[in-house]
């Protein structure tokens, strides 16, 4: 077998191999470069409130508690509750699936905030991997990707000949790829 008809058929079965590892890391590495702007891992969903009647956190408070987090239509069971410094309570909520929620009573204004995160199903865990948390094997898994993406590379260059081969062509735009990520690096240093 001729070298680049080898080379054609690197490229080709890497490429074909490695669509599902560059589609994780692609969706979650867009995920995770906006992370001033989201959290990529859980949804949150936060709402204030006033209570339509005052309870007596002083006597019982875990009794109180349960009371006024129904009136407020909160769907999951209390977990535990606590006494923060400020005085405010902190109601801990069972949301399941090792997803967390809270709510926060203020009992002098009669206020509260509830909060619930969730994980984002499929996002999350393409994250996980993203950031190696995985570790053991995952580590060997994603250095041998890194290493299939530098085959893909090289074999990508000299797969076309001609016109719109390497060094006509080709060599322009790898030229252009090593440049653009420099000079950003120069003028945000």
């Amino acid at each position: 077998m001729k070298w680049r008809k080898f080379n054609r058929n690197i490229h080709r079965d890497l490429g074909y191999f490695f669509v599902g590892l560059t589609i994780i890391y692609s969706v979650s590495g867009i995920a995770l470069n906006h992370l001033h702007h989201w959290n990529p891992d859980l949804k949150t969903e936060e709402y204030r409130g006033v209570f339509e009647q005052v309870y007596n956190f002083s006597d019982n408070r875990d009794e109180a508690s349960q009371k006024a987090v129904s009136e407020i239509g909160v769907k999951y069971p209390v977990k535990s509750t606590s006494l923060q410094r400020n005085g405010n309570i902190k109601v801990f909520l069972d949301v399941g699936d090792n997803n967390t929620g809270s709510v926060v009573i203020d009992p002098d204004d009669n206020a509260y905030k509830v909060s619930i995160l969730k994980k984002r199903v499929l996002l999350r865990e393409m994250n996980l991997m993203h950031r190696n948390n995985l570790k053991q094997i995952w580590t060997w898994v994603s250095d041998i990707y890194a290493l299939g993406l530098i085959i893909l590379a090289i074999t990508g260059m000299i797969i076309l000949r001609g016109k719109f081969g390497f060094k006509r062509y080709g060599v322009w735009l790898v030229g252009a790829g090593i440049v653009i990520p420099i000079v950003i690096f120069i003028i945000y240093m």
